[in-house]
């Protein structure tokens, strides 16, 4: 991945220039913004009133490691103000929009939110950038939103690569939300059709034994175990997960020898049971 400075595209790109003419370059003007650490601007866009709004991420400013910027510009590049938003990971900004009522959508990805290594980060703000909503999207492994628009009808669509769904890999990640950033669709390449709860392997198993499962539709997911006496012995998952294939490892150091059985459920009644045998 080419990660550039705002500093030093501009110089990129005189230097360039320099070099594939005999003429100096016919440069209007060059801004930098940033501070004592790593600034990066991925995104850019000219807004409504001539200037311009810039998202990326910054190691100089913000609350943990590197945060997402969002810098506005006049018409000349002066900067207006600047916004930083995330968490004591790292938070990127990847592509930017002004939105129709004046404010900006931020497309990206976290590590200070969600459910896995990294997250879709989608943020909603006014027009002085001050946050009005934030989503995350995505599974137990890295996701990321590489592009955000605004639909025609208020909504937006994201586009990205997911690691957590799909076939394996690195798939395709299509996100289409509501104007409060509610999931209307969510679409992965070869997304499970069908909810299933695969059986546990090994099984027989030694103190731990993996557990996989399928989701055809974003849904509040109950994994637990019980045993022979219909007693619940373990809850390994209570929360909302989204369409897709999902695996945990289900430690049993400390439960005593036997059979036990696998139940898996979620919203809507829907429900499967698989049996595993612990042997020690």
């Amino acid at each position: 991945m080419l990660k550039v400075s705002i500093c030093s595209t501009a110089l990129f790109l005189l230097y360039i220039s320099a070099f594939a003419q005999p003429q100096p370059p016919d440069t209007l003007w060059t801004r930098t913004f940033g501070g004592y650490d790593g600034d990066f601007g991925y995104s850019i866009q000219q807004t409504m009133d001539g200037g311009y709004i810039i998202t990326g991420y910054t190691y100089s400013h913000g609350a943990g490691s590197a945060d997402v910027c969002l810098i506005k510009t006049d018409a000349n590049g002066n900067e207006l103000w600047s916004q930083t938003f995330g968490g004591s990971s790292i938070d990127c900004g990847l592509s930017i929009q002004q939105t129709s009522d004046g404010g900006y959508i931020i497309a990206g990805y976290t590590g200070s939110y969600g459910a896995g290594n990294s997250d879709v980060y989608l943020i909603k703000t006014d027009a002085s950038g001050n946050e009005q909503w934030t989503q995350t999207f995505g599974g137990s492994s890295s996701d990321f939103g590489w592009s955000v628009q605004q639909t025609s009808d208020g909504g937006f669509i994201i586009a990205g690569h997911t690691t957590s769904y799909g076939v394996g890999g690195d798939d395709v990640y299509l996100i289409r939300l509501d104007s409060e950033g509610s999931i209307v669709e969510e679409f992965s390449e070869n997304q499970p059709s069908v909810f299933a709860l695969h059986p546990p392997h090994p099984n027989p198993f030694n103190s731990s034994t993996a557990i996989s499962w399928q989701l055809q539709a974003a849904s509040f997911v109950k994994l637990a175990v019980y045993d022979i006496q219909g007693r619940e012995v373990a809850v390994l998952l209570n929360q909302q997960q989204a369409a897709g294939s999902w695996q945990l490892t289900w430690d049993a150091e400390g439960m005593e020898s036997g059979v036990y059985f696998v139940w898996l459920a979620v919203d809507g009644g829907q429900s499967m049971v698989r049996k595993v045998v612990l042997i020690k």
